[in-house]
């Protein structure tokens, strides 16, 4: 039995949708994405300029922190008074 030419047309639009939702989804996480490295840009500028006048250093995970030098301490700037 040959298909019918409306279920034809239901499969090729079908196939159709699924390929624009997942370039959709594609579109979207490259979207993110470039968010999330002018997000990290942005911070790592603003770490640089603040840390022209104070110091910096990098934790284990290489995120950089601002710290202050207390004597024998290091202490983040979070954490200070």
């Amino acid at each position: 039995m040959k298909p019918s030419s409306l279920l034809l047309r239901l499969r090729s639009i079908w196939i159709m949708t699924s390929w624009i939702r997942n370039e959709t989804l594609a579109a979207a996480a490259m979207v993110v994405h470039r968010r999330e490295q002018n997000m990290e840009r942005r911070q790592y500028e603003q770490m640089l300029q603040f840390a022209e006048r104070q110091m910096a250093a990098k934790s284990p995970t290489k995120k950089m922190h601002i710290v202050r030098i207390l004597d024998d301490y290091i202490v983040p700037v979070e954490c200070s008074l």
